[in-house]
């Protein structure tokens, strides 16, 4: 009896163990698919409040009053997808934006990218560790940049992210080498997006060209206001070639002239009647001459190869429709090699950090 009474209250035991106990929940399920439970007897009060989040944006040029716009929003950033790349930001002062070329509307745009070990983790002094960043402003007109800051000489760069909610801040207090300053403080859950560089929208080229000094400063930017053709023996080519001249009027110059010309040799255009895109290092036969600025494009197997400045970088391209319009586009830098110049011990290449830009698309005069 003694036995069967101990089995009965063990039984009883076992069902108790095994009873669930209800708990009512409060269930919060998070913008980012998460969710947070509190049991309901522990919370005594809920509410929701609406915080302002600080966002500044200031630029101020030399001498100027500082130009202020409280407004950015949303924070485009880029997650790199292979290790050990950097973070990219991009941001600027429109009200809204869906993606970044939108930021183009504004009148200014940031884009900032931060190493993967100085993301989020505090501050970085501009002087002293360039290689942990990036910064760019830009200046939009009508949709294209005006004026483009990419030389910081001084200043910081904050960023910060809250675990548990995502949101990101950035602190930018930078100062670059024309004494244009650029301050901001923005917080925000970033868009990620798979690439920020339509926010540097590709120039849509009229008849002009571009002409950058050493120091990449924009000096020049004439109209192309006709262009010319003859054709002539051009000894340094090796043979005959047809010289298209670019006069700029009086709308400009490109280092230091008003014209300046490109010059092919005939067998090279017989050889391609629809033209094409050149790589100028390709050897092609052709001369560029804008100013002091001469540059060569010629075969190896021309006598005068070794003595002549041979460039080492850019491109052309040219082609004319059935009806006679001509298309032009030039990018080059003033670099060059000269052979006969260069000996063991030496850099082979020469010449500035000088950049033209030419674009042309209209009639050609001349035979």
């Amino acid at each position: 009896m003694k036995k069967a009474l101990l089995s009965a209250a063990a039984a009883i035991c076992a069902a108790t163990l095994t009873a669930a106990i209800e708990e009512e929940m409060m269930i919060i399920r998070l913008a980012n698919g998460n969710t947070v439970e509190y049991p309901v007897e522990s919370v005594s009060s809920v509410r929701f409040e609406v915080r302002e989040i600080r966002q500044d944006f200031m630029v101020t040029f030399p001498g100027a009053d500082p130009i202020v716009t409280p407004i950015i929003n949303p924070i485009f950033r880029v997650v790199p997808t292979e290790t050990g790349q950097p973070v990219a930001f991009g941001f600027g002062t429109v009200e809204t934006a869906e993606n970044p070329a939108d930021i183009t509307a504004g009148e200014f745009g940031v884009l900032m990218s931060v190493s993967p070990s100085k993301v989020y983790t505090g501050t970085i002094d501009l002087a002293a560790e360039k290689s942990s960043y990036s910064l760019q402003l830009l200046q939009y007109e009508d949709g294209e940049v005006k004026t483009r800051w990419i030389d910081v000489t001084s200043g910081e760069i904050t960023t910060s992210r809250n675990i548990k909610n995502g949101q990101v801040s950035i602190a930018i207090d930078a100062i670059f080498d024309d004494g244009t300053s650029l301050r901001v403080e923005c917080s925000g859950r970033p868009s990620d997006v798979t690439s920020i560089d339509a926010m540097i929208p590709k120039h849509q080229f009229s008849n002009e060209a571009f002409y950058y000094n050493s120091d990449e400063k924009l000096v020049g930017n004439p109209t192309v206001e006709s262009v010319s053709k003859v054709s002539k023996k051009i000894s340094s080519l090796g043979g005959n070639a047809v010289e298209f001249t670019f006069d700029f009027g009086d709308s400009g110059y490109v280092a230091g002239e008003s014209f300046g010309t490109i010059s092919i040799l005939e067998d090279f255009i017989a050889a391609h009647p629809e033209g094409g895109d050149f790589n100028l290092t390709d050897h092609l036969g052709l001369s560029i001459m804008f100013g002091h600025i001469q540059l060569f494009s010629i075969p190896e197997s021309n006598p005068n190869y070794q003595y002549m400045t041979n460039v080492d970088n850019g491109t052309l391209s040219f082609s004319v429709d059935a009806d006679g319009t001509y298309h032009f586009h030039l990018d080059v830098l003033n670099y060059y090699t000269i052979p006969s110049h260069s000996t063991g011990n030496d850099d082979p290449r020469k010449g500035t950090n000088e950049h033209i830009i030419l674009h042309y698309d209209g009639p050609v005069t001349g035979d």
